[in-house]
């Protein structure tokens, strides 16, 4: 019993000290890549086929090459690259495994090795096709093949002028047996693959069956993957079904049960329904779409629901018209009921790539705490979202207006009677106009009108910092109680009053203006912070920032601070020294708890920097 325990022990160290290398590896630089048993292939040739590569102390110092990060799933992905790749070249039954790794810690830096037993080169010794010119015929007695990966088989006949009868199957461990013959870069899975090809020339009919497990593509990866097919093909009319099931499938970290699609095909339109389920996501659609000149998309149903919020399409059916030109959007509402309070969103318009703009976006009664909630964050904060967005102009120039507000908001138990306000593009221009009104007293106001640079036929979106810019802050006895992230027991008091205008450039802003305070304090027990009589008298120029008076009272001492701070252009580039300011102690003590314990007994302490 004893001797069980110790070894059961041992085992779970081992797998400890294994998982904790791994981890200490994650991030580390890849230095450099080799290979073992490989003969067939230069090493050039496989590297570039790998998503990893290595960069040389010298290369990273000399060119703007940047060093590969170590990944274990990276290295997950590039095993199977390497199968294929010898897969491609002829070597079925290849098998690549990576050595032990050579790290160092210090440097942070890993070096590869890839061990590779490539089997014997797999060929076809023969192919036999009998063709029959007196009727047209290509007969398929037999056609076989297997190998270790792969086993291939196909009978019957085809007949260009009679009936035809065409059988084939396959199985294969991994889908890059077929990769020489069919580009199938990033794919991977095994299974197997039915299709049944009969009838005559004027009525062709064809059922096809694939079944793929552990099957994925780039970073996309299913459990399970089923198709089943059937199709006929007439001449001038030509229908095809398909259905798929997908098991388990996985993108990174997000992850889904189940995803089922059925599509029918015809020769002017295509019908597809799909459902997808997950842990949190679950969402249905239901579309027709017809294929012309114009890809016309009609959604006669789509519901969305994602952890505690719900959207579905009302009413129906959405259309989306898409052509070379232009982008429409027709009846577009996904709400959370079929009421006036529901939340919804709401599209209609058209976005065009070289004409005119002509668009609405609208959204409202969005609940902040239940999108809050369903990312994961619980905080008391709540109120409706209302925003609504016009587009118009031209593409290379758009002209864009709205407005934006949250009705009943509430910020950890403080109320505001009126958030938000309006913004707009147009000439190169961003203007914005919001107001904060806090139910008990004061307004907070911001009116900005900033340079930016916007195209919808590129999707570029920018500013020149040398460009002018105009602001202005105008607050009025403003409560600081309205910004307070508050504890039972916290407290935060006091008003702010002030007026600051800002011009120069977004490069260089020159502010100028005042803000007060007075009258304040902070309480907040738990961290033993009992700040009174918080005073600060704070003015503008275009070039500097001066504090005529700043005091913090506590209990048992204060702290004073006065001085200059320089707002040329060295100070946005973090040049501070034409900057001053003197702090004066005399026993402040801003903590007083146990985990905080810290008291200033100077008196008269001055910092002061400037320039020589």
């Amino acid at each position: 019993m004893i001797r069980n325990t110790v070894y059961i022990f041992l085992i779970v160290l081992g797998l400890q000290m294994v998982s904790l290398e791994v981890q200490a590896q994650e991030n580390y630089e890849i230095r450099n890549v080799s290979f073992k048993g490989n003969k067939s292939l230069e090493k050039s040739f496989l590297i570039e086929k790998m998503a990893i590569d290595e960069v040389s102390l010298l290369q990273k110092f000399l060119t703007t090459d940047e060093p590969t990060l170590y990944s274990h799933d990276l290295i997950e992905m590039d095993l199977q690259r390497l199968k294929r790749t010898y897969q491609a070249e002829g070597f079925v039954d290849v098998k690549v495994k990576p050595d032990s790794l050579k790290t160092n810690d210090k440097k942070k830096t890993v070096k590869l090795n890839f061990i590779i037993e490539k089997g014997e080169p797999y060929n076809v010794d023969t192919v036999i096709l009998s063709l029959n010119d007196a009727n047209s015929a290509i007969k398929i007695d037999s056609l076989w093949t297997t190998a270790e990966a792969l086993s291939l088989e196909a009978s019957g006949n085809y007949n260009l002028q009679g009936s035809s009868d065409v059988q084939l199957s396959a199985a294969f461990d991994s889908i890059q047996a077929f990769s020489a013959y069919i580009p199938l870069d990033s794919v991977y899975g095994g299974g197997i693959v039915k299709a049944h090809l009969w009838g005559t020339q004027d009525s062709l009919l064809m059922t096809a069956n694939v079944e793929l497990k552990n099957s994925g593509f780039s970073g996309l990866l299913a459990q399970k993957l089923v198709v089943n097919g059937k199709g006929q093909f007439v001449p001038g009319d030509t229908t095809f079904s398909a259905q798929a099931e997908v098991e388990k499938f996985r993108a990174s970290e997000f992850e889904l049960d189940s995803i089922s699609a059925m599509a029918n095909y015809f020769t002017d339109s295509v019908s597809v329904k799909a459902r997808v389920s997950g842990d949190q996501l679950h969402t249905e659609v239901n579309s027709q779409i017809a294929l012309s000149d114009t890809l016309k998309i009609e959604l006669s149903e789509w519901t969305l629901d994602y952890k505690n919020q719900h959207l579905e399409l009302v009413p129906s059916p959405a259309v989306f018209e898409l052509d070379s030109l232009n982008y429409r959007v027709s009846n577009l509402k996904m709400a959370s009921a079929n009421n006036d309070s529901a939340q919804y969103l709401r599209a209609d318009g058209v976005i065009s790539r070289y004409g005119n703009e002509d668009f609405t976006l609208e959204i409202a009664n969005v609940d902040i705490g239940g999108i809050l909630e369903s990312v994961g964050i619980k905080t008391d904060v709540s109120g409706k979202i209302n925003t609504n967005a016009t587009i118009q102009g031209t593409t290379a120039s758009p002209d864009i207006s709205g407005n934006l507000s949250v009705d009943d908001a509430l910020f950890y138990g403080y109320q505001f009677s009126d958030l938000g306000r309006k913004f707009s593009v147009k000439d190169s221009r961003f203007n914005f106009e919001g107001k904060i009104t806090p139910l008990d007293s004061g307004t907070f106001n911001l009116d900005a009108n900033i340079p930016v640079t916007a195209r919808f036929d590129s999707l570029s979106f920018g500013v020149n910092p040398k460009d002018t810019v105009n602001a202005e802050l105008l607050i009025n006895r403003f409560s600081l109680a309205a910004i307070q992230f508050l504890q039972k027991g916290d407290q935060v008091k006091g008003f702010l009053d002030g007026k600051i205008n800002v011009g120069g450039t977004l490069e260089t802003p020159k502010p100028t203006g005042n803000l007060k305070l007075k009258n304040a304090s902070v309480v907040i027990p738990e961290y033993g912070i009992d700040n009174n009589d918080i005073i600060f008298d704070l003015n503008f120029t275009e070039d500097a920032a001066r504090f005529d008076s700043f005091y913090i009272r506590t209990h048992d001492g204060d702290l004073k601070a006065s001085g200059t701070v320089d707002f040329s252009s060295a100070f946005y580039r973090g040049d501070i020294s034409e900057s001053e300011i003197a702090i004066h102690f005399n026993k402040f003590n801003p903590f007083d708890h146990r985990q905080f314990k810290r008291e200033g007994r100077e008196s008269g302490f001055r910092r002061k920097t400037k320039s020589a």
